[in-house]
């Protein structure tokens, strides 16, 4: 009778063999993919989570038409946008103001319709919304979002009349990495010398631009790759490695980090800008007040909603999704801060604080 083999294989966890982790942890040190991949499931799943919470509590009795995955370019497995228009004025030659949204998802996950509740929620205040996918990190590397955002606004300016768009009515919208996107897309057209920098022709140009709505953003990737000043280990881990997936390079020092950093490149041109963070969320005292601040010393004229360190609830990252009391009061200084700017209303009810 033969004997059977005896399994020569070492097992560091029960099942894995030991070479297979040893494989995988060179792989990550060499590699940001399997990481992103992990944070990608991460952001997936909250992200998702929130978002069916939305539609359900923000959307009824909403009179808004939703037409979803139209292709706003041929290349990219992900360049399609949902748009979202106030019934009001389909059927009629009317155009309102048209808010670009760019998702967030630290690069690596993220899709434009996840909040699909709270797009619809603003459209319905008398606005049309577009929110955009892009191809994802680390699969595509900065700058190739830039260029591909870059048609999807060209797209809609093109297709202006068909989606009731007032072509000189724009507001550049994001959280978290798409607020990064947003804000390197204003200081793209409002510094010819950045887009030059960059090598694009941006499709949107100073006059259309009317604002940004930024929030939880990321504005010094530098900062955010290098992060000491985040106390969290995991935290300053799931930031680097989006910063590494995104940029194409490990470390904080390369140029694409420098180069995607609006930060450096903004000038007295940007545009009005609404700005927030939560007071427990790591980025805005990094990240968005510096941003701010930065801002306002160029005379931008700038709208910040930030919180005292002991508020309570502590309002984490993307707190503008949670419709709490104080979201719902952040909802409505930003729909004041929209339509003062693309409305010609006077200034009321906004605060700087």
């Amino acid at each position: 009778m033969r004997k059977a083999k005896r399994d020569k294989k070492l097992y560091l966890i029960p099942g894995i063999p030991i070479s297979m982790v040893v494989s995988l942890f060179i792989w990550t040190k060499m590699s940001p993919v399997p990481n992103a991949f992990l944070i990608k499931y991460v952001f997936d799943k909250d992200t998702t989570t929130v978002g069916k919470e939305q539609l359900k509590s923000l959307t009824e009795d909403l009179a808004v038409t939703i037409q979803s995955d139209l292709p706003y370019r041929k290349e990219g497995k992900n360049s399609t946008f949902d748009i979202y228009i106030p019934n009001e004025v389909i059927g009629t030659n009317r155009q309102l103001p048209l808010l670009i949204w760019t998702h967030g998802g630290a690069w690596v996950s993220g899709d434009k319709a996840q909040m699909t509740g709270y797009y619809q929620k603003i459209a319905n205040q008398g606005f049309v919304v577009a929110s955009l996918n892009y191809d994802l990190a680390p699969q595509e590397k900065y700058p190739y979002q830039v260029f591909q955002i870059n048609d999807a606004h060209q797209y809609l300016i093109k297709h202006a009349k068909e989606f009731h768009i007032h072509p000189e009515k724009i507001i550049l919208m994001g959280s978290s990495a798409g607020a990064q996107l947003s804000a390197e897309f204003a200081t793209i057209i409002t510094n010819s010398a950045y887009a030059q920098k960059i090598g694009i022709d941006p499709a949107l140009k100073p006059n259309q631009l009317k604002g940004t709505v930024l929030y939880s953003g990321i504005y010094n990737m530098q900062k955010l790759a290098s992060s000491q000043a985040i106390s969290s280990k995991l935290i300053r881990w799931g930031f680097s490695t989006a910063a590494w997936a995104y940029s194409g390079e490990k470390g904080h020092t390369n140029d694409n980090l420098f180069q995607a950093s609006p930060i450096h490149y903004v000038n007295e041109k940007f545009p009005p800008t609404f700005i927030s963070g939560g007071n427990g969320d790591s980025l805005t005292k990094l990240q968005s007040i510096p941003f701010s601040e930065k801002l306002q010393d160029l005379d931008v004229d700038v709208t910040s909603r930030f919180y005292p360190d002991d508020h309570d609830p502590i309002l984490k990252h993307e707190n503008q999704y949670v419709f709490s009391e104080d979201g719902q009061a952040l909802f409505q200084e930003m729909i004041d801060f929209l339509t003062i700017y693309t409305k010609n209303k006077s200034r009321i009810n906004i605060k700087n604080s």
